[in-house]
């Protein structure tokens, strides 16, 4: 790999304008092309946490793109989120549940999710991973671990800007956990 070939923006982090920005890296933000997993008990705030993320990236920087993809949630529920988040509706969401339950729609979980991603992101929040893999084994026929594969496979073309705007993308993905205190996937 000739360090000519090294796109300088990789090194230029993506920043909330926030404390966070201290806390994630050296480089005061997140860094172009990386993931991050996020676990916790159910109900601590995963999510909530992730929008208010992507809410101070676009309004620190409204050039970003940035994206939520929901395997759980549907427009009613970040509705709701709105009231406690302005900015909220200026983020875009793949409900990813709806190309599962909606008859009408003529494309899979999995196309759905490849179309939107090719678009090219800054930050792609995933919630949660496992959700999302289960709904592409299904589409594809997959097992477990080929379905794993597949999503990694997936985030890492677009980590290395392998997309229409050639965006260095980075995934912040939540990692369930059951009541149990036993992660999910």
């Amino acid at each position: 790999f000739p360090s000519h070939d090294i796109v300088p923006r990789i090194f230029e982090p993506i920043q909330t304008g926030t404390y966070l920005d201290e806390f994630v890296s050296y480089k005061k933000g997140f860094m172009p092309g990386i993931n991050i997993m996020l676990t916790g008990d159910p109900g601590v705030g995963k999510s909530s946490n992730l929008m208010d993320i992507l809410v101070n990236v676009k309004k620190n920087d409204p050039s970003k793109k940035v994206l939520y993809v929901s395997a759980e949630m549907n427009e009613l529920d970040v509705k709701e989120f709105e009231q406690y988040y302005p900015g909220l509706e200026d983020i875009d969401f793949l409900y990813i549940s709806n190309y599962v339950t909606d008859p009408d729609l003529n494309i899979q979980p999995y196309q759905a999710l490849m179309s939107v991603l090719h678009k090219g992101w800054d930050m792609v929040v995933m919630d949660s991973l496992v959700e999302v893999q289960a709904m592409i084994q299904e589409d594809l026929g997959f097992s477990v671990k080929k379905g794993e594969k597949w999503m990694l496979d997936l985030m890492k073309t677009h980590n290395s800007g392998h997309n229409k705007t050639n965006s260095f993308t980075t995934f912040l993905c939540i990692q369930q956990m059951n009541k149990g205190g036993t992660y999910v996937g």
